[in-house]
């Protein structure tokens, strides 16, 4: 009996294996990419317009603007161009407010009537108002350090790319909400910048540049419009299959936005449904493999509990189980910046392990037939 237990605690983790593999590999390939460049001084300044669509952002509009003034780059060289997308709190007075007494070059324009993309219109408006070759988007909940347009100023002039995906990094309050996000979020961020060693399928729009001929040669998001998410991924598999322009995700530290996280499960679910509207739709296979990876180590992490609840599977060889993936989940945090979390962070972060599993299986059950809220 103890040897069938042993081969079977063996047998369980070597399903684990694959999850474990595609872990390392992410998480080494961060590894050797991030920099930590020191800023320098440029003769060339790239003239960058910077679009913000924002609705409901009034607890988040003032941040980012004093981030954007604190900005160590020539203030001629970029505008910005605030999209109001019909909010219905005090956002777009206030931000009216903060730009009379602003020395950026800043506009805030609408967007009005219904659309089943509403953030791809208030892009696409922003862009049509812009003045600069290169576009950057970003989310208003977002903040950035001082050095941050220099560190795509440097990769431009160094490369001459013409779309660039910037990291972007989680914050929030420490909390079980907060742990589940940030482990799912830290594997997407090391999944995005692996992807562009070879074939590119994911970035964030919360920071994106490309230059504002392509967007047009590319005809922005004609084609995807019906999708309300995706303003970011469909833009980037239009570049990477053209096979004439070049994208680059931006593997510099100084580059990072930072993003708040939601702090309502109920937000939670609505955003990981907009996800999985545009994952579906991007149709890559790998995306799809790492997808059902996932999916699978999750549903198998499940299948061994229960098989333990019935007696057929030792609680020793459950446990080792969970704790040789929480490990590697643990690993996933180290990157793109080591941490040291608290006890009570990793009480959250062991919480969540556990609540992750049943809560991506019925996202996933429930993904093509149901209904999500934007914003």
């Amino acid at each position: 009996d103890h040897f069938k237990q042993a081969h079977m605690g063996l047998m369980s983790l070597l399903m684990l294996l694959p999850y474990a593999g595609l872990m390392i590999v992410l998480v080494n390939n961060s590894t050797r990419q991030n920099k930590h460049t020191a800023a320098k001084a440029s003769d060339v300044f790239t003239r960058f317009s910077i679009i913000i669509p924002f609705r409901n952002e009034a607890n988040n509009i003032e941040r980012l603007l004093s981030a954007l003034k604190q900005q160590k780059y020539p203030q001629s060289a970029f505008e910005l161009i605030f999209i109001n997308d019909q909010s219905t709190d005090h956002g777009p007075e206030l931000l009216l407010e903060l730009l009379d007494n602003c020395a950026l070059d800043a506009q805030l324009s609408h967007t009005y009537g219904t659309s089943l993309s509403p953030k791809k219109t208030a892009i696409t408006l922003g862009i049509g108002l812009s003045c600069h070759p290169w576009i950057i988007t970003i989310d208003a909940d977002t903040t950035m350090g001082p050095n941050w347009l220099n560190a795509f100023n440097d990769l431009i002039t160094g490369q001459q790319p013409d779309f660039i995906a910037g990291p972007v990094r989680l914050i929030g309050k420490h909390s079980l909400l907060f742990a589940i996000q940030n482990i799912e979020f830290s594997a997407l961020q090391l999944l995005t910048q692996y992807s562009f060693q070879n074939n590119p399928i994911l970035c964030n729009g919360a920071n994106l540049a490309f230059k504002h001929d392509v967007f047009k040669a590319l005809e922005g998001y004609k084609g995807n419009e019906h999708i309300a998410s995706g303003d970011d991924v469909f833009l980037l598999r239009k570049v990477a299959q053209s096979q004439k322009y070049q994208a680059v995700y931006l593997s510099d530290d100084r580059g990072l936005v930072y993003t708040e996280s939601t702090e309502r499960w109920s937000a939670l679910w609505h955003q990981r449904m907009r996800w999985a509207s545009k994952t579906s739709a991007i149709r890559s296979w790998r995306l799809s493999a790492i997808a059902l990876l996932i999916l699978s180590t999750n549903l198998y992490l499940i299948f061994l509990f229960i098989m333990t609840i019935s007696g057929m599977v030792s609680w020793p060889i459950m446990v080792t189980n969970f704790v040789f993936k929480l490990v590697f989940d643990l690993i996933l945090l180290q990157r793109p910046k080591a941490q040291n979390p608290s006890m009570t962070t990793l009480l959250y972060i062991l919480c969540g392990s556990l609540i992750y599993p049943p809560f991506i299986m019925t996202l996933a059950l429930l993904s093509p037939w149901g209904r999500y809220v934007w914003k």
